[in-house]
């Protein structure tokens, strides 16, 4: 109890002092953003072991920063090959064609639908804009502290507007959750309803003695 509590304890200062979401976690450990938020809002009482030792092993391992660099690094390289993609024309149905991709889901990234894909889907996309560029934009590691103040700006300036696009990516797919589970409710409801129907009919047919046959 003691262990559990000391990690709790550790992940919520880590996550403090370093200002990370419960999404960048959730994404990073597979673990929901509403299971990372109740550990960090100590609003569990009881939170699961497995959840717990996900979430501490992640900020806690000694790669996490070097894990960090990579899935940025992957990020503006996702970035960079949809810019080519749109530039250059092509369509969903010939990236699906030469990747394998859902054309669906890849039509919802090109219309901007989904900011941030599954890496599976990111990684086909970035070696589909690697196939049809001869001249693929490749930035090489900087150490921040290196770059011209303009640059440092410009640096800062697109990491907001990435947190906002990914914030507004974030409350789409929330309105989407809310809504899909408003329909499955209702289906919900008119099946429960459907149900006491067929049941409140065969009573029925019973209790009047109808013979009812099964058509052929």
């Amino acid at each position: 109890m003691l262990d559990k509590e000391r990690k709790v304890r550790e992940i919520i200062d880590y996550v403090e002092k370093n200002n990370i979401s419960a999404y960048s976690i959730a994404k990073a450990t597979k673990v929901s953003e509403a299971g990372v938020g109740k550990i960090l809002n100590k609003s569990s009482k009881n939170p699961r072991d497995l959840t717990i030792d996900a979430i501490h092993s992640f900020l806690f391992k000694e790669d996490v920063k070097e894990d960090i660099e990579v899935l940025y690094a992957e990020h503006m390289e996702f970035k960079n090959a949809i810019s080519i993609i749109k530039e250059q024309g092509y369509k969903a149905y010939e990236i699906h064609k030469q990747t394998g991709l859902n054309e669906s889901g890849i039509r919802r990234v090109l219309n901007n639908e989904i900011d941030n894909p599954q890496r599976k889907t990111r990684k086909g996309i970035i070696q589909f804009a690697n196939s049809v560029s001869t001249d693929v934009d490749v930035t090489e590691n900087v150490d921040f502290r290196d770059l011209k103040i303009d640059d440092k700006l410009n640096v800062i300036f697109n990491q907001l507007q990435t947190l906002k696009e990914n914030q507004n990516a974030i409350a789409s797919i929330k309105e989407d959750i809310a809504l899909n589970n408003e329909i499955i409710c209702k289906n919900d409801r008119a099946l429960m309803l459907y149900n006491l129907n067929i049941q409140a009919v065969f009573k029925e047919l019973k209790e009047s003695k109808v013979i009812v046959k099964k058509l052929s």
